[in-house]
């Protein structure tokens, strides 16, 4: 500025070539120092608006944290509740699976006596997704077989993908695109999987799938203890039903009433539903029989359809046998004209059932 002064003074006198000169010195020297100043302010700016963004992004973090954190303890407050496996799969559906933009949640568990993988229980499928595959083998190459056998997550990014790889999957319905498979471990050893099913197609990151396995991870530790739980429960249940089955079969009733009323005390017990057959000369008689939410079927079927004793339907080979015979798909036993089998409601058609020999004098 002085420059720029000492030039306009200068420039007043005379047109002396130095002291243009000199002026114009003073100009680029004053510009000089203005943008100078200029680009201090702008960076100045910058460095504000930078500052201004981190916090506002540090603040973000930090109340994403807080947020995770107390869906976490009320996650560990819901499975801490928990009592049984459809109560903590809905606290992991409700606090943990969306959280992580998940739609669906299943449990397959392993049934090492049937060799099988059982649909246990889940939430956001649409009617009749899960039970397509609600028996899994467990020599399958199926998904859930194959987590279970060899303990390590397996997923698919579109419905596209699930049909090409496993053609046995291809048109069952879904409302999920990708899906991620992870094992169920408690106590050393893997006794299920958990799915978590998303509305859209996506790439499954490592850091995805560890997030999964985490949530696996807890959601396995409820599951066994609520599986403890249910079978002390059961267990209790049976000695219970025992006791009063043997009060019964000590009583003075008659050998008829007894059998109506042990049917009655296993249901439901023991089962959505039970029949006594009674041999009489070449044919079985229906001679008991209850079923949950149907007082009346004991009325309508009843002394109905006889069933010789050389056939082949469940309850014949019993008899015949004497070894307990096992129906896993009910429906397809019932479709082949197993008729003598069962008359179950129609709720209880996929659940497997048992056949069981109990010889009595006619």
């Amino acid at each position: 500025l002085p420059l720029v002064l000492a030039g306009t003074n200068l420039l007043g006198f005379d047109q002396d070539p130095t002291h243009v000169m000199l002026f114009r010195l003073g100009a680029v020297a004053a510009g000089v120092l203005l943008g100078a100043d200029a680009a201090a302010d702008r960076t100045r700016r910058d460095a504000a608006v930078a500052s201004d963004r981190a916090r506002r992004e540090l603040q973000r973090q930090a109340e994403a944290r807080i947020a995770q954190d107390r869906r976490r303890y009320a996650a560990a407050a819901a499975l801490a509740g928990a009592t049984g496996t459809a109560e903590v799969l809905d606290a992991m559906f409700d606090h943990a699976v969306a959280e992580l933009g998940g739609a669906t949640i299943g449990g397959w568990f392993l049934d090492e006596e049937r060799q099988e993988i059982r649909f246990g229980g889940g939430a956001g499928y649409v009617p009749g997704a899960p039970e397509a595959v609600a028996f899994v083998p467990q020599a399958s190459d199926l998904p859930a077989a194959v987590v279970v056998r060899d303990g390590e997550p397996v997923w698919y990014r579109s419905r596209r993908e699930r049909d090409q790889r496993w053609p046995a999957l291809a048109g069952v319905a879904s409302n999920v695109e990708a899906t991620a498979i992870v094992p169920l471990r408690a106590r050393g050893r893997v006794f299920g999987c958990l799915s978590v099913g998303f509305a859209d197609e996506r790439e499954f990151a490592e850091q995805e799938l560890t997030a999964l396995s985490v949530v696996a991870e807890e959601c396995a530790l409820a599951l066994d203890r609520a599986r403890l739980l249910e079978a002390e429960r059961r267990a209790r249940q049976s000695l219970e039903f025992l006791a009063e089955g043997t009060a019964l079969m000590v009583s003075s009733l008659e050998a008829g009433e007894i059998v109506r009323q042990l049917a009655r005390l296993a249901v439901p017990r023991l089962a959505d539903w039970c029949a006594v057959y009674v041999a009489e000369g070449e044919h079985f008689r229906r001679a008991a029989l209850a079923v949950a939410g149907r007082p009346d079927a004991a009325e309508v079927l009843v002394d109905t359809e006889p069933i010789p004793l050389d056939s082949e339907l469940a309850v014949a080979r019993a008899y015949r046998t004497g070894t307990i015979q096992v129906i896993g798909d009910v429906a397809g036993a019932l479709a082949g004209g197993d008729s003598g089998y069962s008359a179950p409601p129609a709720r209880s058609a996929r659940r497997p059932r048992r056949v069981a020999p109990g010889p009595m004098p006619s």
